[in-house]
């Protein structure tokens, strides 16, 4: 939809849109659109080089500006620069408020260095991080911070829907170019190992650093569809730190980490909201397998990259195949005990932990 002259003289939500009587920034997307008009003119060498370098030297004939969505810190838009024959999409995001701006600057410097540490195409490649000023500055802002980005062309955000009375949930595909798909269950399932094989090479078994934390309701993480087969990325890096604190690096320590790590990430593999936005709901029992396959295959790669000692690993998975269930049960008690018994997922977590550890117990006899 194309904005009118009532939108673009609307204020741009300071959070979602879904949060009741929340606060706006006092900032038109008239001024947000001119802002980041201003911003592609003034590193419209960057955008050449970068389509250049991808083979393409054609005149460019329009650029688009689309805004996406309103989170909770971050107000992104997707630039659409287009040739005649072809078309290259960047991410903007932007930040408005003070501390979304130290988000902002903290995560480009996370993308620098995990996609230097750590080469691979699950995040995306960020290219600039810079500050253009508002023609409507307020009280809280007198400048938008703009990360540029690679656009992951062709994914899209998915999430639990409700379906019929009385069935489980289904996963949504929100593919805005092809119409919304319901994902089966095995192509869902596709989506947990690839998310969790990607947080696992992520994972660093020396100094226990991961990326977390992330949510499927914030559209960290975006998936494909061909033909049935569904491939995933992770778009969002908010922190790249131990979640536990250890006193040394001990084998006996990075065993136990890895186990930690294994159930929180099963545990919140599961979690999403409603259609993305409404209450919290838990995914069905064909995540877990597909999560537990993801870490298996995720460190096995960390092994295959020297990223992971090869005996942590084997005497990790040793472990993990012997563990009794009420060894399991105490494992996810003590991940259990470390969250905020306020947050809004509590509750969900609590009711269904029994089963899910059953559900766990069960898988890890099929993977390993």
């Amino acid at each position: 939809m194309r904005f009118d002259e009532r939108l673009l003289k609307s204020f741009i939500p300071l959070v979602r849109p879904t949060v009741e009587n929340g606060a706006d920034s006092g900032i038109t997307y008239e001024a947000y659109m001119a802002a980041l008009r201003l911003f592609i003119l003034e590193h419209w060498d960057l955008f050449l080089g970068i389509v250049s370098r991808k083979g393409f030297d054609k005149e460019i004939e329009a650029v688009d500006i689309i805004a996406e969505k309103h989170g909770s810190h971050y107000h992104p838009a997707r630039i659409v620069i287009k040739t005649q024959e072809e078309h290259f999409t960047f991410v903007a995001n932007v930040a408005l408020t003070e501390v979304s701006r130290r988000l902002l600057e903290h995560e480009f410097r996370l993308f620098g260095r995990l996609r230097q540490e750590i080469p691979s195409d699950f995040i995306p490649r960020m290219h600039l991080l810079d500050e253009e000023a508002l023609d409507e500055p307020n009280s809280n802002s007198a400048s938008m911070l703009i990360m540029l980005g690679e656009w992951f062309e062709g994914f899209h955000e998915f999430h639990l829907s409700a379906g019929p009375e009385g069935d489980p949930y289904r996963t949504i595909l929100w593919d805005t170019d092809q119409g919304y798909a319901i994902l089966s269950d095995d192509e869902a399932a596709q989506i947990y190992y690839k998310a969790s094989f990607i947080l696992t090479t992520f994972y660093d078994p020396e100094t226990f650093e991961e990326i977390f934390p992330w949510h499927h309701a914030s559209g960290d993480f975006v998936a494909s569809r061909e033909n049935g087969q569904m491939a995933c990325k992770l778009i969002t890096v908010r922190q790249y730190a131990p979640r536990l604190e250890f006193y040394e690096c001990s084998p006996e320590n990075q065993v136990t980490a890895l186990l930690l790590f294994l159930a929180n990430l099963t545990i919140r593999m599961r979690l999403d909201r409603l259609d993305g936005v409404g209450e919290t709901v838990w995914a069905g029992d064909h995540s877990v397998e597909a999560t537990i396959r993801g870490v298996v295959d995720g460190l096995r790669r960390n092994v295959e990259n020297q990223r992971c000692d090869q005996e942590l690993a084997i005497r990790f998975f040793e472990i993990v195949k012997q563990l009794s269930l009420a060894e399991l049960t105490e494992i996810f008690r003590t991940v259990a005990e470390s969250y905020d018994s306020a947050a809004p997922d509590f509750p969900v977590i609590r009711d269904n932990l029994a089963g899910h550890i059953l559900a766990v117990y069960k898988a890890i006899q099929t993977v390993l």
